[in-house]
């Protein structure tokens, strides 16, 4: 059975630890959220059944607190993608 984007954004926001004033995830186990894309943007690693995704940290932020997954990119107000503090997110 094929996963779909929404699966893996529904089982992250279960499992995954976001606090949106600090801007930084956690897994259930405690350990911190640190997979960087070539960007050096935060990538999340989400596991539905025994398929693995990477998802992009600042949508799923987005995710997490306004219940959507934008369809264009999330931006950063000061330009630095490695701060996902949500007051520094927008679209």
């Amino acid at each position: 059975m094929l996963n779909t984007d929404w699966s893996f954004y529904e089982e992250a926001r279960t499992t995954i630890q976001y606090a949106p004033y600090i801007g930084t995830f956690k897994y259930a186990t405690g350990r911190v959220c640190s997979n960087k894309d070539d960007s050096g943007c935060l990538k999340v690693r989400v596991r539905v059944n025994s398929e693995v995704r990477y998802l992009t940290a600042s949508k799923l932020a987005w995710y997490i607190i306004h219940g959507f997954v934008p369809k264009q990119n999330v931006k950063y107000r000061d330009g630095d993608c490695s701060n996902l503090r949500i007051l520094n997110l927008y679209l």
